[in-house]
């Protein structure tokens, strides 16, 4: 991954780097993983998860549907990657996932999320092989959407009522042939 990269994040949290960076040629020591999406349609929650276990768990009991695997994240940190962190808000029925850790607290302190740990480790920049997960909300339905087409987020801004909240995060795409761990 040695190239030079931007920072993500900017617009969505005001943490704009006046400089690029460069990330290290070194790779990541752990194999990629799916990141799940699902949705509850009664919560209006998408849920976004790299447990299989926990995945079933919230099909089978708590009313979530499997929408797809979003992308591919990592299951360990090294010093290219930053935690993906994993909000909750059980009034709003809302799951948040940033990567900042400013926003978190806040969002903790101010706007009654829970601290749910960390999904996985994903990049804060652009880099070869990476995609941009995009973070958008639906303000009446108070529901974060993260998606990795830009078709879909175009027509969720379009026809759904979500805004842009920027990139949140830059992760591997799924690809059905590639081997993953699990």
């Amino acid at each position: 991954m040695g190239v030079v990269v931007w920072a993500a994040n900017s617009a969505a949290h005001g943490s704009k780097r006046d400089t690029p960076h460069a990330a290290s040629s070194r790779s990541s020591t752990s194999s990629p993983i799916p990141l799940y999406r699902l949705h509850s349609p009664e919560a209006r929650d998408h849920l976004y998860i790299t447990s299989v276990a926990e995945r079933n768990h919230a099909i089978t009991y708590l009313g979530y549907s499997d929408e797809e695997i979003a992308a591919c994240i990592w299951p360990t940190v090294d010093a290219e990657l930053v935690p993906l962190y994993r909000l909750h808000n059980s009034e709003a029925r809302d799951h948040l996932y940033t990567t900042s850790a400013a926003e978190k607290n806040r969002a903790i302190m101010y706007l009654g999320y829970s601290d749910e740990g960390v999904a996985g480790y994903v990049s804060a920049y652009e880099a070869p092989n990476l995609i941009p997960f995009y973070r958008l909300f639906h303000g009446r339905n108070v529901d974060h959407l993260y998606s990795t087409s830009i078709v879909e987020k175009n027509h969720a801004i379009t026809y759904l009522g979500y805004s842009d909240e920027g990139i949140a995060a830059w992760v591997l795409p799924y690809q059905k042939s590639a081997t993953v761990g699990s």
